[in-house]
């Protein structure tokens, strides 16, 4: 007996010695235990998306939404880690020139150009604002807008008397070009050269410093600088914003680097798709920022001048083909100074480029 049981270990261990790996997992394997194990991710990696700003306070704050957009976005996907970074366009520039690169870029409309993106599946978009459209060229789809900030009259109540002759209450209701002449002949009124020129106003714009100083009555400027003076702890100006329906450049985009893995280029479609849902658009404003979907239930609007925009400019938002605002923005504005300074020939100039850059031909 004692004999056979030797003989019995040794042909044991021989097996364990000699059998091959998988048979002996398989052997092991507990049926059960399977199933209480975490599901292993299909790939692990890291996606590096570069937020890219010129507004200082809106960089920060955007890269932080962002950043909490992609947390909940890699929350489905275990072992994918995406990393966001803010960076400036200098600092951009200045990492580009190191050779650098990202996976994917978060970018203003105007800073990139098509060669520095990968053409992505084309995806089903919801419907955007006014004329808002993704990047696309040749049939392919290379970034996808996904917030925006729009342009408001804001005037300093204090002052409200200089420029208004009227009832000022009644008028609050309405703002016309009429009205806008009148400030900026005043020396009252500080606007961008490129708004106001597509409205045909003429004359010398105060610096918007001017308005925050309290010397001048009125500024068009966008949300961010709203939500800026509102946020501040001066307490020295006390304004009114009036939504303006229309034009704006401030739209950012979202889409994958040249360059970029076809494992990693699914995931940032994936991601940008997710950018546009309700969940993610129902929170734009909280950044003093503007959703970009046409139409969104039970929005948490940050104030009611945000909500009102909103309203005005569903269909009324005109804003460039980013490809061909990027290759004509210097020319552009530069038109825009000269057609807002009165120069001859310069209104018709800017007309014919802004009509290129709105309808993205080249």
């Amino acid at each position: 007996m004692r004999i056979l049981r030797a003989v019995g270990a040794l042909l044991l261990l021989l097996f364990l010695l000699l059998a091959p790996k998988p048979l002996l997992r398989a052997l092991s394997d507990d049926p059960m235990a399977r199933l209480f194990e975490p599901e292993q991710p299909d790939w692990y990696g890291v996606i590096e998306v570069w937020h890219i700003a010129s507004f200082k306070p809106f960089q920060g704050s955007g890269t932080k939404f962002l950043r909490e957009q992609c947390q909940r976005f890699q929350k489905r996907h275990p072992g994918v880690h995406i990393e966001v970074i803010g960076l400036t366009p200098d600092m951009f520039a200045a990492r580009i020139a190191r050779g650098a690169f990202p996976d994917a870029y978060s970018f203003p409309a105007g800073l990139l150009y098509r060669e520095r993106l990968s053409a992505m599946e084309p995806v089903s978009l919801p419907p955007l604002l006014g004329n808002l459209r993704a990047a696309e060229a040749d049939g392919l789809l290379y970034a996808v807008p996904y917030l925006a900030s729009g342009n408001f009259l804001l005037v300093n109540e204090q002052l409200a008397q200089q420029i208004w002759t009227e009832d000022t209450e009644d008028a609050w209701e309405g703002v016309s070009v009429a009205m806008l002449q009148s400030w900026l002949d005043a020396g009252q009124l500080c606007v961008p050269p490129i708004w106001g020129a597509q409205l045909g106003l003429v004359g010398e714009s105060r610096a918007f410093s001017d308005f925050l100083a309290g010397k001048i009555s009125a500024a068009v400027a966008d949300a961010r600088a709203y939500g800026d003076i509102t946020r501040s702890d001066s307490g020295n100006l006390a304004v009114r914003a009036i939504p303006l329906a229309g034009y704006t450049d401030e739209t950012m985009y979202f889409g994958a680097a040249a360059g970029t893995d076809a494992t990693r280029l699914a995931l940032i479609r994936e991601l940008a798709v997710f950018l546009l849902s309700d969940e993610v658009q129902k929170t734009v404003s909280t950044l003093g920022a503007l959703p970009v979907r046409r139409y969104i239930e039970n929005v948490a609007y940050a104030s009611d001048s945000l909500s009102l925009w909103q309203e005005q400019n569903t269909d009324a938002l005109l804003a460039p083909e980013p490809f061909a605002f990027e290759r004509h923005k210097d020319a552009l504005l530069q038109d825009a100074e000269r057609a807002l300074r009165g120069e001859t020939g310069a209104e018709a100039a800017f007309s014919e480029r802004l009509a290129v850059v709105l309808n993205g031909e080249n």
